[in-house]
C-alpha cells in the first residue's frame, strides 16, 4: 500500500532520509550517548563521573565530526579536533549559531579524565552533560532543521503497515490534535482513553508483529557469532528447541541475537500499555491494564520499537496471510476511514 502522510508532519517534521539515512542513525546513537551519560552523572561514584564526561565527550566529537564532514567542502576524516571545533564553529555562526566554548571545555574535561585520571566533582559533571545536550540540540537544528529531541528513523522502517503504525504512535505523543474514527464511527484516542498509552499499545502491537516475521534460517545465518563451523549443530538444535517453547523465551533470544539490552527490553515490557485489536464487527478495541505510562516511558516505548524493528526488518518475511490489522489500517490509509481532517 502506499505510505500515509505522517498526521503530526506538523509538529515532528518527516526527515528526507533517502537524502541521508546515514545521519539520521548516527544523530541516534549522539542522543543515546548523551542519555547514557545523563544516567551516571546521576550516579554517586567516582567511576560513574569519570564515565559520564567520557561518553559524553565522545557524543560532542562525534556530533563535531559529523557536522564538519557536513558542512566544510574540504573536510578531512583525520582531522585535528582542534581544526574541526574551530571550522565548524564559523559554519555555524555563519547560520546564526553563536559561538560557544561548550566544546572546548567538554573536551579539555574529557583529555583530563582519558589521559590523567582526573576525576571530575559531581558538579561538573552535571554541567557538563547538561551543556552537551543544550549544545547538540541547537547544533542539530541549526545543521539539519531538525529537533534531536524528537528525531525518530520511522521511515527507515521498509514495512508500510508496521511504519504507519510507528507514524500513529509518534503523532498520539506530538500530536494533541491527532485523531481517527474506527468503521464504527467512535473517534480515537477517546474522552476517557490515555494517549500515551495508546500510543505504547501500537508500538508494542508493531513489536509483536515484526517479531513473528523473523524466520529462523535468516536469523540463524545474520549473526557471525552463530557463524562458527563447530557452533552450526548446537545452533540447529537451540533453533529447533525454541520453535517448541513459549513466545517469552523466544523473544528473549531474539532480543540477543539483535542485539538489544535485557534491561530496555525488561523497561519496554513494563510500560503500561493499550494494545490495539479489532473486535467481532471489526472497530477498534484497546485492550490493557487502565495503568497510564509517564511521558519518558511512553516515548521511550515507541523509539524502542522503532529500534528493534529496524534491526529485525533484515530478518523478516511478512507472511501472505494478512494481518487483521493490516486491512484495518489500509482502509484509514486509503480514505475508507478518515480521521478528524479529512486525510
Amino acid at each position: 500500500m502506499p505510505g500515509p502522510q505522517h498526521p503530526s508532519a506538523a509538529v515532528n517534521p518527516p526527515i528526507d532520509l533517502a537524502m541521508d539515512p546515514a545521519a539520521v542513525q548516527l544523530l541516534r546513537v549522539v542522543r543515546q550517548l548523551i542519555v547514557d551519560a545523563e544516567h551516571r552523572a546521576a550516579e554517586r561514584d567516582p567511576l560513574s563521573r569519570m564515565a559520564a564526561v567520557l561518553v559524553v565527550g565522545t557524543a560532542v566529537e562525534t556530533l563535531l565530526r559529523a557536522v564538519y564532514e557536513r558542512l566544510c567542502v574540504d573536510a578531512g576524516v583525520d582531522a585535528p579536533t582542534q581544526q574541526i571545533e574551530r571550522e565548524v564553529g564559523e559554519r555555524l555562526a555563519a547560520r546564526g549559531l553563536k559561538h560557544s566554548p561548550i566544546a572546548k571545555a567538554i573536551r579539555r574535561s574529557r583529555d583530563g579524565v582519558a589521559h590523567d585520571a582526573a576525576i571530575p566533582s559531581a558538579e561538573d559533571t552535571r554541567r557538563h552533560v547538561a551543556d552537551a545536550r543544550a549544545f547538540a540540540v541547537d547544533v542539530v537544528r541549526a545543521t539539519w532543521a531538525v529537533d534531536l529531541e524528537r528525531l525518530t528513523a520511522v521511515a527507515l522502517v521498509q514495512d508500510d503497515f508496521l511504519r504507519l503504525l510507528l507514524q500513529w504512535a509518534y503523532a498520539l505523543l506530538d500530536d494533541p490534535a491527532f485523531e481517527f474514527e474506527d468503521t464504527e464511527g467512535h473517534k480515537w484516542p477517546g474522552r476517557d482513553t490515555d494517549r500515551r498509552a495508546l500510543a505504547a499499545g501500537f508500538a508494542t502491537e508493531a513489536v509483536a508483529i515484526a517479531t513473528s516475521w523473523i524466520t529462523w534460517p535468516r536469523l540463524q545465518g545474520a549473526p557471525d557469532r552463530f557463524r562458527s563451523r563447530e557452533e552450526d549443530r548446537k545452533t540447529e538444535r537451540l533453533v529447533e528447541f525454541l520453535r517448541q517453547r513459549e513466545d517469552a523465551l523466544r523473544g528473549d533470544v531474539v532480543a540477543f541475537v539483535l542485539g538489544v539490552r535485557q534491561p530496555d527490553v525488561a523497561r519496554f515490557l513494563a510500560v503500561p500499555a493499550l494494545r490495539p485489536g479489532l473486535d467481532a464487527v471489526g472497530a477498534l478495541h484497546p485492550t490493557g491494564t487502565g495503568q497510564r505510562p509517564s511521558e519518558d516511558d511512553a516515548r521511550f516505548a515507541v523509539d524502542f520499537a522503532t529500534d528493534w524493528i529496524l534491526r529485525a526488518q533484515p530478518h523478516c518475511r511478512v507472511p501472505t496471510k494478512r494481518h487483521p490489522l493490516v486491512e484495518y489500517t489500509e482502509k484509514l490509509a486509503g480514505g475508507e476511514i478518515r480521521d478528524d481532517r479529512g486525510r
